[in-house]
């Protein structure tokens, strides 16, 4: 006789998933590292700044910068954990390619850069007098040296508002770097009013005179229609033309413009070609997708050695994603030798940086004791920041914390809260844990209805666990209508990914003929992939009674003692009735 045809507890609710480099047969659930990872263009802005005269500049000339770089276009490696419930993720996050950030020069964290006086011959200070001599009597030049030293407080105290009035003097004479520079102070609002319109319209002046870093921010204000109506075909032909001048600013925003299909047909071999000429120029966020795009495969051929090369250069230079994702790389030994201590340090030099997803992948690695002590408090604080930041991974990997107690005192109430952040950003695992706690009634009143909603969004999105702990939620009735057939077709989906639970339920219902046509042939099959106690159990009952296999005595006695060393109490009082019998 069969064991009844399946509990409606889900073992998996426990288990934790384990990072994708652990032993291929282990019960876990994992996630390739770089799928269902999209890319998110997002614009990234640089810009322009005051310092002093003779600070090294990144631009070529002597003015204000603004510009934007665009961030990147996936999202950092995510060393995927897990801890997540019944599963969490084995990966990581990867970061995405930089984009253009839509903050532009009047953002409230951009940075400065150093501005230089243009001059042919070394200037100093002491030049002041004579700028202000030559400035007096209309000369366009010492107007907007002059307005630099005021802009900079070289030589002079500063004064933002007279550095305008200098710059436009200069820009009213035809000057076209008095122009770009008069252009950014309108468009932060620095000794003048904001206005965006007018550093349009003097953007466009310096354009117009072939300037590539007003060609290039002009393009930006046309892209995010600032200060005019938004025309991404007309942001491409602006970045064209200062790309094509050498502009390595230019080079990556064009870059990201092809790699999205945004104003000009998507060209990803363009986009390679575009952030070739700005890596080359020593460019982060450039070496950063373009490395992205070497390990990938997009628009180049794939070399992952190359990628690495490309990320370590970027990674050095302190950019974030690039430590992020180089991290993931070694940590996995793709392209370069696995080397978990220098994946710990890189994704501690990004996730100190504020970086989400190196947060939640340390935070994956302290879990798992990957190349660090194994300390769940401290995976729990990484996880915390990083789910702060809106982290979906995190906020699911933090939920199973809180409701194990692991590194954190349990609250079913918090892990609850945490998995319904993470399941309404369309994480499944998350979706699945949710639907369990309210399956079970944990720190929420008990709701089969809700549970199966949430074991429904799961199981859409091929999570094994949820596909077949909603079979048995149709085989029950429990929150819906029973639905042997229904309960089937879960179970075989949960079953073909290997998930043991579900071939064994799915053998019962091909041994007994419920939700599908018997067939004892198919049982036996499913119960011996299976491996459960249980499915051992039934096996040797089926071989004892030849049922779909041939007859097999001796073979059954095997299978009752290995469900029995499993713990299986009706195997071991099988085996207790053979003996009694003399078998």
């Amino acid at each position: 006789m069969f064991r009844r045809l399946l509990s409606n507890t889900h073992r998996t609710a426990t288990r934790t998933v384990q990072r994708a480099a652990s032993t291929p047969n282990q019960a876990v659930v994992q996630r390739a590292p770089f799928t269902n990872v999209p890319y998110q263009h997002f614009f990234k802005a640089r810009n322009f700044s005051s310092t002093a005269l003779n600070s090294t500049s990144y631009f070529q000339h002597s003015k204000f910068k603004a510009y934007e770089s665009m961030a990147n276009e996936s999202t950092a490696p995510v060393h995927l954990l897990g801890i997540v419930g019944v599963l969490a993720l084995s990966g990581v996050l990867l970061p995405a390619e930089v984009a253009e950030n839509s903050s532009g020069p009047s953002s409230t964290t951009a940075d400065t850069t150093a501005v230089t006086i243009r001059q042919k011959n070394k200037e100093s200070e002491n030049n002041f007098d004579r700028f202000t001599k030559l400035a007096g009597q209309g000369d366009a030049n010492a107007q907007y040296n002059l307005g630099i030293m005021y802009a900079n407080g070289q030589g002079v105290e500063k004064d933002v508002k007279r550095a305008v009035e200098l710059y436009t003097l200069s820009a009213d004479q035809g000057d076209a770097y008095a122009q770009y520079n008069l252009g950014v102070m309108y468009e932060r609002g620095e000794g003048v009013e904001k206005n965006a319109k007018r550093a349009v319209e003097l953007y466009t002046l310096s354009a117009g005179q072939g300037d590539a870093q007003a060609q290039f921010n002009l393009g930006v204000m046309y892209r995010k229609g600032h200060g005019v109506e938004k025309d991404a075909k007309r942001a491409v032909e602006l970045n064209t033309l200062s790309a094509d001048q050498g502009y390595a600013n230019a080079q990556y925003n064009l870059g990201v413009m092809y790699r999205k299909g945004h104003g000009v047909e998507k060209d990803d071999k363009r986009a390679a070609e575009l952030y070739t000429l700005s890596a080359n120029q020593g460019d982060a966020e450039a070496q950063y997708n373009l490395g992205v795009m070497y390990e990938r495969g997009e628009g180049v051929e794939k070399d992952a050695k190359r990628a690495v090369e490309l990320l370590t250069v970027s990674a050095d230079q302190g950019f974030a994603q690039a430590q992020c994702y180089l991290g993931f790389m070694i940590a996995n030994g793709i392209g370069v030798e696995t080397d978990l201590q220098r994946a710990l340090e890189l994704y501690t030099l990004s996730a100190d940086q504020g970086f989400a997803n190196a947060q939640y992948n340390l935070g994956n690695m302290y879990y798992n004791g990957d190349g660090v002590e194994k300390d769940n408090k401290r995976a729990a604080e990484l996880f915390t920041v990083s789910a702060n930041q809106g982290n979906a991974l995190a906020q699911c990997n933090l939920g199973q914390m809180y409701r194990t107690g692991e590194g954190v005192e349990k609250d079913l109430k918090r892990a609850l809260e945490l998995y319904t952040l993470s399941a309404d950003q369309g994480i499944a695992e998350a979706q699945y844990n949710l639907g369990n706690m309210y399956k079970d009634g944990q720190g929420v009143e008990k709701d089969a209805k809700r549970a199966v909603e949430l074991y429904t969004l799961s199981a859409d999105q091929g999570l094994a666990n949820a596909q077949s702990i909603l079979g048995n939620m149709y085989v029950h009735g429990q929150g819906v209508e029973k639905d042997a057939k229904r309960a089937a077709e879960l179970y075989t989906l949960s079953a073909d990914q290997g998930f043991a639970q579900a071939q064994y339920n799915l053998g019962r219902m091909y041994a007994l003929g419920k939700g599908v046509e018997k067939d004892a042939k198919r049982a036996v099959e499913l119960f011996t992939l299976s491996g459960e106690a249980e499915a051992q159990y039934n096996l040797g009952i089926m071989y004892a009674n030849g049922q779909g296999v041939e007859k097999d005595a001796k073979h059954a006695v095997e299978l009752y003692t290995l469900s029995a060393d499993q713990g299986y109490e009706d195997a071991i009082n099988k085996l207790k009735q053979l003996e009694k019998l003399g078998l």
